[in-house]
């Protein structure tokens, strides 16, 4: 007898392999049923018209009056009731039944329903307008130590805003006589600003502030307050003002006159003299006032 072994387990059926079965639709049957509902929506050659929605009108055939169509109107929907409209593009139609949108009311009401100006509450900074002729004149005064001199006369057209409060440091003040014509601050008199390069040492890379004797500073003073006469009998003051409070000019009386403990006098020039002036800044002025 002899002692023969097997691969297959004592006492075991031998394992059979079944297909796994489907999870769902193949792509076979998938395709099918696509082409066959693609094919139930052609329009073919000779069959009847393919209908989606059959509570719409069938499109005009060719050659059809379609005013004559525009005037039909389909079961329960009135407001396909058209009517033809001529205009420069052709004929256009337009619904005469049903809820018209009203009108667009006006840019100005508009306007004033956002808040009164074109961008509502983000409204653009009011302008003034100048009355016919009015002007300014902006003059650029040098001081240089205690000497103070015109350097530049220029006009520019339009009306000059009221003073703003001063906060302190210095101001300049123009009077004819004893009526103040204008106030303003002087920005950083004085100041010259300045920064290291990229590649400095680490100790110089900070910002620099110079105190120098000589500066330049605008004036601006109404052209209609002035005239060619007056021009010698101008004075620019340079004030220094008490930075404890507020100064609001208000008239033509002298700063000096309305806060005598807040205001003092720094330097001034007396009068505006043709004569002292360099050529191109006499031109200018006569150009501005005439001959004096």
């Amino acid at each position: 007898m002899s002692d023969q072994t097997s691969d297959q387990p004592t006492g075991s059926k031998p394992e059979v392999i079944r297909a796994a079965t489907a999870l769902g639709p193949t792509v076979a049957s998938i395709a099918t049923r696509v082409a066959s509902t693609v094919g139930t929506l052609v329009q073919k050659e000779g069959a009847a018209p393919v209908i989606e929605n059959s509570g719409l009108p069938a499109m005009p055939a060719p050659g059809t009056n379609l005013t004559a169509v525009a005037a039909t109107t389909a079961v329960g929907n009135p407001a396909l009731r058209l009517v033809p409209v001529k205009n420069a593009m052709g004929s256009l139609q337009v619904p005469t039944t049903g809820t018209l949108m009203a009108a667009l009311p006006a840019t100005e009401a508009l306007q004033a329903a956002a808040g009164g100006g074109p961008h509502g509450d983000q409204a653009a900074p009011r302008v003034s307008v100048a009355a016919d002729g009015e002007s300014y004149v902006r003059l650029l005064v040098s001081v240089s130590g205690s000497q103070v001199t015109v350097t530049h006369v220029a006009e520019v057209p339009g009306p000059l805003s009221a003073p703003a409060p001063l906060h302190g440091g210095l101001a300049y003040e123009v009077t004819v006589g004893d009526r103040a014509l204008r106030v303003g601050s002087i920005p950083d008199p004085g100041v010259r600003r300045s920064f290291a390069g990229a590649g400095a040492p680490e100790q110089f890379r900070e910002h620099f502030f110079v105190e120098v004797t000589d500066y330049d500073f605008t004036v601006r003073v109404p052209k209609q307050a002035l005239a060619a006469a007056d021009l010698p009998s101008v004075h620019v003051a340079v004030l220094q003002l008490d930075p404890s409070q507020v100064i609001q000019p208000v008239g033509d009386k002298p700063l000096a006159a309305q806060f005598p403990n807040l205001v003092k006098e720094v330097t001034r020039l007396n009068g505006i003299r043709a004569e002292t002036l360099a050529e191109p800044v006499r031109t200018a002025l006569s150009a501005t006032f005439g001959p004096s």
